[in-house]
Order: C-alpha cells, then structure tokens, then sequence
C-alpha cells in the first residue's frame, strides 16, 4: 500500500488520525509533504503500520495536541522501518513522542531525522522500541 499526501489535513477529536495507512499482509509506504494539524487524545499525525515493511517520507509540518497523540507512529509486525523525517514536528501534550517506531519482531529499524523536534512533558522526541536491538538512527 502507498499513501501521497501533498495538502494539509487537520483533525479534531480523540483518535483522528492524520493519515492512517494500514496492511495486515504486505508493506505500507508513507509519503507526506504537506502539514498535518491534530487536536485530541491519540489524535496521532502518520501511522503506518504493517505486517511487512513500513517506511515514512516526511517532508511538511506536523503539530499534535492531545494525550499521546504522536506526531509520527510506525509500527511493522515482521519487516524493518524506515523513517526519513526532514519536517519540523511538534506535540504539546502527555506522552506525544514526537516520532515512534516499534518492531514486533526485531527487524532493523532506521531513523534519518533532520528537522526540529519538540515535545510537551513525559514525551519523548524520538522513541525506538526493538526487541532485539536491531535499531539504528542517525
């Protein structure tokens, strides 16, 4: 599955989602040069989450306020995970990691991460959760 998105969105409500890009059984692609505005709990910017591989392009602005609304959240069950983020992200809330990744099952994950961070209390501006240590950001 491959998502474009070139215009902005904004969202309101708890679990309004951005983009949303989702495979039970194959890989997902991301690609974002617009900005994203969310407003609500879990009101997250970019998901993709995958079975096999998921990759994120992020080029726009994305903002987030809510309650663990994440800025960018890309999970992959068995394939690694790209991130290449060279926009500005900002959340303003509880828990909002900026951008997270998660590998269910270990497969590499790497971060290229070039723009601003900023995040609002007991958030972290990029979180990687990897059973196996098969991270690697830069």
């Amino acid at each position: 599955m491959e998502v474009t998105q070139t215009g902005n969105i904004s969202t309101q409500g708890p679990f309004a989602l951005g983009i949303f890009a989702y495979s039970e059984f194959g890989s997902v692609t991301v690609t974002q040069t617009g900005n994203i505005t969310t407003d609500g709990f879990r009101a997250v910017g970019v998901v993709a989450d995958a079975d096999g591989a998921a990759k994120v392009t992020h080029t726009g602005t994305i903002t987030t306020k809510g309650n663990r609304a994440y800025g960018i959240y890309a999970y992959s069950y068995g394939g690694p995970i790209t991130v290449n983020q060279t926009g500005n992200i900002t959340t303003q809330a509880l828990y909002a990691d900026g951008l997270y990744a998660y590998s269910y099952t270990g497969s590499k994950i790497t971060i290229t991460q070039q723009g601003d961070i900023t995040v609002g209390p007991e958030a972290d501006g990029i979180d990687v959760d990897n059973p196996d240590d098969a991270a690697r950001a830069s």
